[in-house]
């Protein structure tokens, strides 16, 4: 526990970070760290209080649970490839935005928190077994072409996908919140399971074809 501050201006750190326990970083700018082997090693929740951005290149191996706490005013973004080799929630509680970039599964995913929550901007992927992405409250924007097999779940919040083929191959089960199939048209041919009060609007018509 305790606060990292990174002074004023916008820093550059080419050292691994690791994420265990309640943390506070700070700074008067922008905050890259570029190490390899960066980690989420315990149940960690972070309050971002810089200025600007914070970025994690090259990814973060999930040994455990992140939430962003409700007082960071700075988004995070996570690039490169990061590994869920738990099962992992990402809670995102403040009014930034937490994107990551693609995402490996070996178990799987859950999104809680408020809007405008996470965006998953690149490709999910997943090993041998089937693994899930499922959103209990918040928000979820999907705007790769994922390969999950698992399914999508949708049981309070927000669901945004970009393309058809965010939603990976497994069924989509909808049970309350809201589904945004985005702008255009789109036919999904996954299937499919409605359930409970939930909206599904997007910007334009909206066809499901599978079984």
């Amino acid at each position: 526990a305790g606060t990292f501050d990174a002074g004023a201006g916008n820093r550059t750190l080419a050292v691994p970070l690791a994420l265990g326990g309640t943390h506070t970083i700070t700074g008067g700018g922008n905050i890259t760290f570029n190490g390899s082997n960066n980690s989420v090693a315990a149940a960690s929740v972070v309050t971002l209080g810089n200025a600007g951005a914070m970025t994690i290149d090259n990814g973060v191996a999930f040994g455990a649970n992140l939430t962003i706490a409700a007082a960071s005013t700075g988004s995070l973004t996570i690039n490169g490839n990061s590994a869920l080799n738990v099962a992992t929630s990402i809670t995102n509680s403040s009014g930034s935005v937490l994107t990551l970039s693609n995402v490996s599964m070996s178990n799987n995913l859950t999104i809680l928190g408020l809007a405008p929550g996470v965006v998953i901007a690149g490709n999910i992927s997943e090993d041998a077994s089937p693994r899930s992405v499922i959103v209990t409250s918040g928000a979820l924007t999907l705007s790769g072409n994922n390969n999950y097999t698992g399914g999508t779940t949708l049981t309070a919040g927000a669901l945004t996908i970009n393309n058809e083929a965010s939603l990976g191959t497994g069924t989509l089960r909808l049970t309350a919140g809201t589904f945004n199939a985005g702008a255009g048209n789109r036919t999904f041919t996954i299937p499919v399971g409605f359930g409970g009060a939930v909206t599904v609007t997007g910007g334009g018509d909206i066809t499901f074809t599978g079984a």
